[in-house]
């Protein structure tokens, strides 16, 4: 009888800490901050005033908080994890352009880069860019940049004749910037290229880090006496691997 009532005693005893385990176990995962510090958190990474702006939507999925609100010039899109408070994701797009400039002449790459890199307080020789390109867009003429930072992949776009940043991107994704790999780096592939040329006045349209076949390169691109030059460069070796010559029509 005796060893009945110990028996009795060790079970209730253990159902006691099983649920003690499984309440911690499900308040541990349910347990989250609340839409509005997320909403706090998105509006001070932003550097915005929540009296500023309008038309604030929160949704969750998957334990991320997907923010998005407007000032007056922008739309910012944020997500935050909802267990860490961290921001995951930054997006920020321009509503309204500012008139075009008086000055027909557009910035360089160098100013392009260093207004990214000013935006977010940092130097440009910290930063290897694995994007560089010069499109239009909208009959925009713009700057396309990307770049690894700290763990997050950062892009901008920026109006290559007003200096105004139409999109800047954020995404912490813990990626391993290009000399982590032990790449070149884009400004490495480029004196490649002009090495080749035989010419350092080369203005290049197009600079960008991409795979080809597993095979990690950089893809260059430049005008000169009415012809088209592409270029890919091997990104670890810097060997020229491929190069083609075409007529501007």
């Amino acid at each position: 009888m005796k060893k009945k009532k110990i028996y009795i005693i060790i079970i209730t005893i253990a159902f006691a800490l099983l649920l003690a385990i499984i309440s911690v176990f499900l308040f541990t995962k349910d347990n989250k901050i609340s839409k509005d510090i997320a909403t706090n958190i998105a509006l001070d990474y932003a550097n915005v005033n929540k009296k500023d702006t309008s038309n604030i939507k929160v949704e969750i999925d998957n334990y991320i908080y997907e923010i998005e609100f407007s000032d007056k010039n922008y739309k910012y899109e944020i997500e935050v994890d909802s267990k860490t408070g961290n921001v995951i994701k930054y997006e920020k797009d321009i509503i309204s352009k500012s008139p075009i400039s008086n000055n027909n002449t557009a910035i360089s790459e160098e100013e392009a880069k260093k207004i990214a890199t000013d935006y977010l307080n940092i130097n440009v020789e910290d930063v290897s860019f694995t994007k560089n390109k010069l499109d239009y867009d909208d009959g925009n003429l713009i700057y396309e940049l990307e770049f690894y930072y700290n763990g997050n992949e950062y892009e901008f776009d920026i109006d290559a004749y007003n200096k105004e940043i139409i999109n800047v991107s954020i995404d912490n994704n813990n990626y391993d910037t290009n000399t982590s790999n032990n790449y070149i780096g884009l400004e490495k592939a480029k004196e490649e290229v002009k090495n080749h040329y035989k010419k350092d006045n080369i203005f290049f349209i197009k600079a960008e880090f991409d795979f080809d076949n597993k095979t990690p390169i950089y893809e260059l691109e430049f005008y000169d006496n009415n012809k088209k030059y592409e270029y890919e460069v091997n990104a670890i070796s810097g060997n020229i691997i491929k190069y083609e010559i075409s007529n501007i029509d």
